[in-house]
């Protein structure tokens, strides 16, 4: 719970140095190999840098790593020999069964038997909201960890609200 009036003024506003909690052995890259870090646009996905093979990849499955990398889900899937970079990568994970799209529930195997017209290329939704954000003393908002900033809520709410909801969400677990 949080109030939305306060007594503050700017120099009590709370600095917060945040670290990525988990990151992700998923990504998505374009045909250049450059990430891509928001939703609607298509990927070849990779899982620890390499590529991931079609066999037994389904929605279901797309859905369950979109969510991973902090997507909604996902919108569609593909797969094919599209892009350059393809070649120079190693195939990296194959059979990915997930019954539910969540990642808990998937299986897939470490070896493969497939060639790269076989890599999966991917398309999230959009990337989950959230109440807080990280902004520089530009007003940027920081999207990699280990970045010293400033918290904020989108919508204009006070930032004491942020704190005390972020410590009530810490203390809760």
């Amino acid at each position: 719970r949080y109030s939305s009036s306060h007594n503050c003024a700017h120099g009590e506003d709370v600095f917060l140095t945040c670290s990525l909690r988990v990151a992700s052995v998923f990504q998505l890259v374009d045909s250049s190999g450059n990430y891509i870090t928001t939703g609607k646009q298509e990927g070849l996905l990779l899982h620890n840098g390499g590529t991931v093979c079609d066999d037994g990849f389904n929605i279901t499955a797309a859905h369950a790593i979109c969510k991973v990398m902090g997507f909604e889900g996902a919108l569609q899937w593909t797969y094919g020999q599209k892009w350059t970079i393809q070649s120079t990568l190693s195939i990296l994970m194959d059979d990915v069964l997930c019954p539910l799209p969540e990642w808990s529930s998937c299986r897939y195997s470490s070896s493969h038997n497939c060639a790269h017209g076989e890599d999966v290329f991917l398309t999230c939704s959009l990337r989950v909201a959230s109440v807080f954000q990280l902004v520089d003393s530009s007003g940027n908002y920081i999207t990699t960890g280990n970045r010293k900033g400033c918290c904020c809520i989108t919508g204009a709410l006070f930032v004491m609200m942020a704190l005390t909801s972020l410590l009530l969400m810490l203390f809760a677990k």
